[in-house]
């Protein structure tokens, strides 16, 4: 027999938690430069230090790996995560919680790079 491999996008039982795609823009506004690496090397920094214990739907390399994309033209960088939250708003604050830890400890105060734009999507939709 086989197994159907597409169907209807899973639904949590009501009070569970939705898995939710959550897409950070840091902008930097202080200077990466050389020292640092520039743009990339603040991307990877960050990267670095992202707190995956946080972040259990993580679990892949893949998914790890294309965490924080540096965006050079734009001085910013994208960091794109998997939360389990209730609501949109709930997503909204750990996502931003998540990158200002990761910033912190990447060595990137507030002055120098910020969490600006949030978006946050069902990770099950396009």
């Amino acid at each position: 027999m086989t197994v159907p491999t597409s169907g209807p996008t899973p639904t949590p039982a009501p009070g569970d938690p939705s898995l939710r795609r959550v897409h950070v823009v840091v902008e930097l506004q202080a200077p990466a430069d050389g020292a640092t690496g520039g743009v990339q090397g603040a991307a990877d920094a960050v990267a670095e230090k992202l707190p995956w214990n946080r972040l259990p739907a993580m679990v892949d390399s893949a998914s790890r790996e294309a965490a924080v994309v540096a965006a050079d033209d734009s001085r910013s960088l994208e960091v794109v995560l998997l939360l389990e939250a209730h609501t949109e708003d709930e997503a909204d604050a750990d996502a931003v919680s998540v990158v200002t830890e990761a910033l912190d400890a990447a060595g990137l105060s507030p002055d120098a790079a910020t969490p600006r734009q949030v978006v946050v999507r069902d990770a099950y939709l396009p």
